[in-house]
């Protein structure tokens, strides 16, 4: 296992624990001045959920569209929907849990 630079910016690292079949599970940890805007992370056909739990600092995750639950630590929400995170005043460390679904066709 190997940190590895964010997409978004170089301020936070990520290290994956595992990953199978559509699940997957990262420790991301930043530094302060941490902040990435608003993006998605899409997978085509499928929608994209996340739960981040905040290990260390404070929870600065914002969606654009109501997360489906916000608490001090713990933050579920779809990823393939715009989200950000705020700038940091301290490290941190987030635990985050990954899950696609095939995409309903109507």
């Amino acid at each position: 296992m190997k940190w590895q630079k964010g997409r978004q910016n170089y301020y936070y690292e990520k290290l994956k624990i595992f990953s199978f079949w559509r699940i997957d599970c990262y420790f991301i940890r930043y530094s302060k001045g941490c902040a990435v805007g608003y993006h998605t992370d899409n997978v085509k056909g499928f929608r994209h959920y996340r739960c981040n739990i905040q290990l260390k600092g404070i929870n600065r995750l914002y969606c654009l569209d109501k997360p489906i639950h916000k608490s001090k630590r713990i933050t579920l929400f779809r990823s393939d929907k715009m989200h950000s995170f705020g700038i940091t005043m301290e490290k941190g460390l987030i635990l985050s849990f990954g899950l696609i679904l095939k995409e309903l066709v109507h």
